[in-house]
């Protein structure tokens, strides 16, 4: 055989994937997992499984690993795997967890085998023993023995208890790698949210404690928001825009953040280097997780067909990738290599993990059930005003800088033992216990509010996916039942800008002055992170990538509850409070990032009787809340939106009444003899589709609007008159439906002297003056036209403004 190492993952059939926190608290697993970790690390660098050569998969240093090579970079020697910003990010990761896992269990089988006492139930334990996952949504600060202890106490081969090297604190580089750049080039050790970039810097353990302590809510809210909102595959795997209208960010987007959180300025935080942090590898063990519980909420939901967006040295740019597409570098053969389409179940894999225990994973609607509980029970709070923390989060920050190297504490988290009875217990009863009448008195108020509609920045989609309004028989009632708003920050920028990972930090009131305290101010909300390549110009995906739009989101409730005084999480009264109160920053200067763009969404949300999850509304933009501001709003059309969609409504309404021919406004638009049955259609296609809208910039060829259908989605801009002050609200949304008729419907402007309309495809004469062309425009000769050829109108754009300018 080649150089080729396969993956099989770990042996021994299929065990648990356990939670870090009672994973600590197994004696065999984690005094083998401890040896093992270190024996990896003790590798020599050059050997294919090797700490060193595994982590440098994910980036540095730059080399082929196990034979798997592509075409050469004219630029550089290597150009990378890193597959950030595709749809393939989540499963790409899943193959890479495998290897890990299956080398790390090898060591460990064969320190097993040097007991001299039970060596029996240890080579047990080897053979069940699996990665653990660090549940940061849960506990946002790790144990002790992962981030704290340089030093952890084990149980030996003889039997004894024996101090050693803590392999999980940090990885010693032997020696530094000549590829690796500055500052990283003169750290021996990885560091975590460093004191310096200097030589002698040092990991501040205090500073990474209070960071992801402040980050906890944030954490949770975006992870509940993704498993409970969103349900396109493409709006869930990556962080380039596209949120399927969920306001949620993906898990990519929240992988992210951990990063960054973790390394500051340190090797967690920049993708050429962070997978040289043994925290990387609990960390994608959950992220990993997180895939299993979303996919188990939307079965049959999986890999989307998209491109490679830049590529990287074995995915060429632009490059169609499915469920099918090679998972580079990590073969399942002696040629072949892992895909998408093979990791679905991770049984096949030999692991699982503690929610999915004791299920019949053969019944999708059980196991949806199940899921849905649990993911209300471990992250649901959030909207209840509180959220569980460890006993490590909890814990005063002197008695944990003085924690001497014991065991982990007997009470972390609740036991995963039991965690795992509940779920089992509670298919498909209802999820858990009433949340203390206290806990909830302070969203009780918003329940008792009315929710107005809201209207998104693009004509709505009422086609919905059926996986988030399943039958009764398929849902759970969950614990947090208050209806409220969800207010979130949307931030969009170029990932690429600056050139280093940063963040974009959300605060309301005062911004503290020191930029060391932004993170773990009073007034912090929330923050976005861009996870970059400090030397991305050696990353083929990475330097292609330089214009790539990235989004994500800031959830706000919980904040304004805590710091605004408002009784209510409606928008006349949150709209104001975010004005004056809403701030931002970017990497110390709000000016720094010339792309950033700050908008605010409103989504109504309510609990239907026997709903699972929240189920939103309409989200709304609230671009005036930003706009004006460096780094704020650019869009102006989103207010208009409100009331074009409004019309739609009304006009479906009028359409669908006991008589529509009579309606004063169908005959204005159409005529005395109007086609009801294509006029409906066409409102519905309009009602259903999706258009897009450049940006609001006024187009210099258009008075009031324009379509263009020359793309995959139709694009729509408007023009000076459109903008201006002059211009009614409802002449703009009769602006808005007259081109979204055409985007969407097939409408036309212009007809022949008979009525006959120029359907599109169809030329238009060039000199429509001389060819007696009737033009059907509300201000031209729409009268004349209708008397002519009521029956052509509904092929007319400008008949549906009038109707949407007249209908009551």
């Amino acid at each position: 055989m080649s150089s080729e190492f396969v993956i099989t993952g770990a042996s021994g059939g299929v065990a648990t994937r356990l939670e870090i926190n009672d994973f600590v608290r197994d004696e065999k697993f984690f005094s083998l997992y401890v040896q093992a970790f270190q024996a990896m690390q003790d590798s020599e660098q050059d050997q294919t499984q090797s700490f060193f050569q595994v982590g440098g998969i994910h980036g540095l240093p730059y080399i082929p690993w196990a034979g798997a090579t592509g075409d050469r970079d004219p630029d550089t020697t290597w150009g990378g795997y890193c597959v950030h910003g595709s749809t393939l990010f989540p499963t790409w990761h899943r193959p890479y967890m495998m290897l890990f896992e299956q080398i790390l269990q090898q060591h460990a089988v064969a320190i097993a085998q040097t007991y001299t006492v039970d060596q029996e139930d240890w080579l047990a334990a080897a053979n069940a023993l699996r990665q653990p996952y660090w549940d940061w949504a849960r506990n946002a600060v790790p144990p002790p023995e992962v981030i704290s202890l340089t030093q952890v106490p084990i149980t030996g081969p003889d039997g004894q208890r024996v101090t050693v090297r803590n392999p999980l604190y940090n990885y010693r580089f032997h020696p530094i790698d000549s590829s690796f750049y500055a500052p990283y080039s003169s750290w021996p050790t990885t560091l975590r949210q460093p004191t310096s970039n200097r030589p002698n810097a040092q990991d501040n353990v205090t500073r990474l404690r209070r960071v992801l302590q402040s980050a906890q809510t944030n954490i949770t809210f975006n992870t509940y928001s993704m498993l409970t909102r969103v349900r396109s595959w493409r709006a869930f795997a990556s962080h380039t825009v596209g949120d399927g209208g969920s306001s949620s960010n993906s898990i990519e987007a929240i992988h992210d953040g951990i990063h960054v959180y973790i390394g500051g300025n340190g090797h967690m935080s920049d993708p050429g280097v962070a997978a040289f942090d043994p925290i990387f590898f609990l960390h994608h063990a959950n992220v990993d997780r997180m895939i299993s519980l979303w996919s188990a909420l939307n079965p049959g939901v999986w890999v989307a067909n998209g491109d490679s967006e830049d590529g990287s040295f074995t995915l060429p740019p632009e490059t169609p990738v499915n469920a099918t597409t090679d998972l580079t570098p990590f073969w399942n053969g002696e040629s072949t290599f892992w895909d998408s389409s093979a990791t679905v179940d991770t049984t096949k894999l030999g692991y699982t993990y503690p929610e999915f225990v004791g299920l019949d994973m053969g019944n999708t609607a059980a196991v949806r059930t199940a899921i849905g509980n649990a993911v209300n029970r471990l992250y649901g709070r959030i909207f209840t005003g509180f959220e569980a923390t460890s006993a490590e989060a909890a814990q005063p920050e002197a008695e944990r800088s003085a924690q001497p190297v014991v065991e982990a504490p007997a009470e972390v988290v609740q036991p995963e033992a039991e965690r795992v009875a509940e779920v089992a217990a509670e298919v498909p009863a209802e999820v858990a216990a009433p949340v203390e009448a206290e806990a909830q008195k302070p969203f009780a108020a918003f329940a008792e509010r009315s929710i107005p509609r809201s209207i998104p920045r693009s004509i709505p989609n009422t086609n919905t996916n059926s996986n988030s309004n399943p039958p009764p028989a398929q849902r759970a009632a969950a614990a947090p039942n208050c209806g409220m708003y969800d207010w979130t920050a949307r931030v969009e920028f170029k990932k690429y800008e600056l050139g280093v990972s940063f963040s974009v930090v959300m605060f309301l009131g005062a911004v503290p002055e020191d930029t060391d305290d932004w993170l773990i101010s009073d007034n912090f909300v929330g923050a976005h992170h861009a996870f970059v390549n400090m030397a991305a110009g050696h990353c083929a995906n990475c330097r292609n990538q330089s214009g790539i739009i990235e989004e994500g989101f800031i959830h706000l409730d919980k904040a304004i509850v805590d710091q605004s005084g408002l009784h209510s999480l409606n928008p006349d009264d949150v709209i104001p409070y975010l004005k004056d109160n809403l701030r931002w920053r970017t990497n110390g200067e709000v000016a720094q990032l010339e792309s950033l763009e700050v908008t605010v969404i409103g989504t109504p949300l309510n609990y239907p009787p026997g709903a699972m999850f929240p189920v939103p509304g309409e989200p709304h933009r609230y671009d005036t809340i930003t706009r004006g501001r460096t780094g704020g709003s650019r869009h102006l059309e989103s207010e208009r939106l409100f009331p074009a969609n409004v019309k739609l409504t009304k006009m479906i309404a009028a359409l669908n009444s006991a008589n529509p021919a009579a309606n004063p406004a169908i005959l204005a638009s159409f005529g005395a003899q109007p086609n009801i049955a294509e006029i409906k259609t066409k409102v519905n296609q309009i009602a259903s589709g999706k258009i897009w809208i450049k940006d609001a910039f006024p187009d210099p060829f258009a008075t009031q609007g324009a379509t263009d259908l020359s793309g995959k989605t139709p694009l729509i801009t408007f023009g000076d008159v459109f903008y201006s002050t002059t211009t009614t609200i409802e002449g703009a949304a009769g602006t808005i439906i007259h081109e979204a008729s055409h985007a969407l419907a097939g409408t036309v402007d212009y007809f022949d002297p008979n009525g006959k309309p120029y359907l599109q495809g169809t030329p238009v004469p060039k000199d429509k003056v001389a060819a007696g062309i009737l033009v059907g425009y509300k201000d031209s000769n729409l009268p004349a036209l209708i008397a002519k050829a009521s029956q052509n109108m509904h092929h007319n754009a400008d008949s549906y403004r009038v109707f949407a300018e007249l209908v009551r």
